[in-house]
């Protein structure tokens, strides 16, 4: 699974598009089409028995990670990047966030889908987004290396594989390779700043304290504008999922009812217009 682009994997799906059918239509048809097809697809790949590698070159935003993220090897390269910029748009984390981002190391799953921010690939290797990180000019040797690949149709198993053989072959960047680097001890603190920030907003949530979330979110940063429902409604997915847990195909279908209602809201059309 790749792009035919090297600016973009995937930068998401097409928003605007589906405001602007609402509008013009008078109802949320294209919507409802396109989130189902999104999510359907995204939940084939999490439960595919058939190995799936993802080459992320590129900026992979939003749709495009969730893309990635059910594939038996993530393989970034050194120049993309990674978001999940739902906040800004009055929309929230989805496409298998609510799950995905709970599994991330350190909580940075809350990070990333609260701040909406961007990460580079070492970062994205650190939290637990991609496997490995390689040189784009490694593409078509590793696409030669698959063709000779044994699969064994066991997605943990056939990760551990490709990986040993892209270390043995290849000039990779590896988990391992970076747990001593100044980056990751980085991305550690500023992932216990956050979780801390937010065990306060935590006791208060049942309150929907909106000023005490936007203090939290804005002290960490550049206090660029976010929707703070979307914010909201991000840490209570991402939390409810940490605590209850589920399959692929409920967390599909819970985000797929989530997102039919947020179509229908005023705070996700003006976030997509502005």
């Amino acid at each position: 699974m790749h792009s035919s682009s090297p600016k973009a994997f995937c930068a998401g799906g097409d928003v605007k598009q589906l405001i602007l059918g609402k509008h013009e239509k008078g109802d949320i048809a294209d919507g409802l089409e396109f989130f189902t097809q999104e999510y359907f697809s995204d939940c084939l790949i999490q439960e595919a028995k058939k190995p799936v590698v993802a080459w992320i070159e590129g900026i992979a935003m939003g749709g495009g990670v969730g893309l990635t993220n059910g594939a038996t090897l993530r393989i970034a390269t050194e120049l993309s990047s990674f978001a999940m910029p739902e906040v800004y748009i009055g929309f929230f984390p989805d496409v298998g966030a609510s799950r995905f981002l709970s599994e991330l190391k350190d909580n940075s799953g809350f990070y990333l889908g609260m701040s909406g921010d961007r990460v580079d690939a070492r970062a994205a290797l650190a939290m637990g987004l991609v496997d490995v990180i390689v040189k784009d000019s490694d593409k078509q040797a590793i696409l030669d290396m698959l063709k000779g690949f044994r699969f064994w149709n066991d997605k943990v198993k056939d990760r551990k594989h490709l990986l040993q053989t892209l270390e043995a072959k290849l000039q990779v960047v590896t988990v391992g390779a970076i747990e001593n680097e100044s980056l990751l001890n980085r991305l550690k603190a500023l992932k216990s700043a956050f979780t801390e920030k937010w065990q306060i907003v935590e006791k208060d949530f049942q309150k929907f304290d909106f000023k005490i979330m936007r203090n939290a979110i804005q002290s960490l940063d550049n206090q660029r504008r976010r929707s703070i429902q979307s914010q909201a409604l991000a840490y209570e997915l991402i939390n409810n999922y940490r605590a209850r847990g589920g399959t692929w195909p409920h967390t599909f279908v819970v985000e797929w009812e989530l997102a039919i209602h947020m179509l229908g809201a005023s705070n996700f059309s003006e976030g997509v217009r502005a």
